[in-house]
C-alpha cells in the first residue's frame, strides 16, 4: 500500500481536468487519488474515466453535502481511505510535479511525533497565471504560533498546502464542523499537530486558485 492518499472532494468540473494533469505529472507516482463526487455534475465522473493511467478511486456521494456541510464532505471523503498519510487536495488547484517526491524524501528523516506537513503556495489566477507568491513558511512551527499568526493576519494558509497523518485525524475526530468551514483547518492543523511543530517541506510549491465560486454546490 502507498502512505499517501490524494483525496479531491469534486463538485466544479470547471478546472478539474487541470488538478488532475497537475497529480498526473507527478514525479512520484506512489500515491492514490481518491475522487470524492459531491453530488456533482456529470461532467466529474466524465472527466475521471479519462484519466486510465492514474490509480484513481471514483467516489460517488448521490447526496450533495458540501453546499451544507463542507467539513461533513471533507470527513467522509477521508474515512473512505486507508493510507498513513493523506492531501486534502482542491478540485480547481495545481501541484508542481516535485511535491509527492518532496513529501517521500521528507518522510525518511521525519520526526515520529510529527504529524502535519505543509508546502509554501502561490496564487494562481482563472487562467492559471500566477498572481501573487506567498511569504514562504517558517521551516517548523508550533501549533500555537501559527494559530497567532493567522489569528493577527500575518500568513494566508490554504487546505490544500498540508500533509497530514490519517492516525492525527482519526485522533481528532476529523476537520472541526465550523459554518463555511471557515478556520476549520487552522483548528486542525493545531490540533493534528498535538504540540509537536508543523514542518515546511521545501522547494515544490502548491498553486492555490483564487476564483469567485467554491468547490462545493452553495
Amino acid at each position: 500500500m502507498h502512505q499517501l492518499a490524494i483525496v479531491v472532494p469534486a463538485w466544479k468540473p470547471d478546472f478539474f481536468r487541470s488538478a488532475l494533469e497537475s497529480i498526473q505529472a507527478q514525479t512520484d507516482r506512489r500515491f492514490t487519488v481518491y475522487v470524492a463526487d459531491d453530488g456533482a455534475p456529470a461532467a466529474v465522473g466524465e472527466i475521471c474515466r479519462t484519466f486510465d493511467d492514474l490509480e484513481l478511486v471514483y467516489l460517488r456521494f448521490e447526496e450533495n453535502l458540501g453546499g451544507t456541510s463542507l467539513v461533513g464532505h471533507w470527513n467522509r471523503s477521508i474515512e473512505r481511505t486507508s493510507e498513513p498519510w493523506v492531501w486534502l487536495f482542491g478540485d480547481d488547484d495545481e501541484m508542481h510535479p516535485e511535491c509527492v517526491a518532496r513529501f517521500y524524501d521528507a518522510l525518511d528523516d521525519l520526526d515520529p511525533g510529527v504529524s502535519v506537513l505543509r508546502f509554501d503556495t502561490d496564487v494562481i489566477d482563472e487562467a492559471g497565471r500566477v498572481r501573487d507568491r506567498n511569504t514562504p513558511n517558517p521551516p517548523d512551527e508550533a501549533g500555537a504560533e501559527f494559530i497567532y499568526d493567522r489569528l493577527l493576519g500575518r500568513r494566508n494558509s490554504y487546505v490544500v498546502e498540508y500533509i497530514f497523518r490519517r492516525s492525527a485525524f482519526d485522533h481528532a475526530g476529523g476537520f472541526p464542523d465550523y459554518p463555511a468551514a471557515w478556520c476549520a483547518d487552522d483548528a486542525a492543523w493545531f490540533t493534528f499537530a498535538a504540540g509537536h511543530p508543523i514542518v515546511t517541506l521545501p522547494g515544490p510549491r502548491v498553486r492555490w486558485r483564487a476564483r469567485r465560486v467554491n468547490i462545493t454546490g452553495a
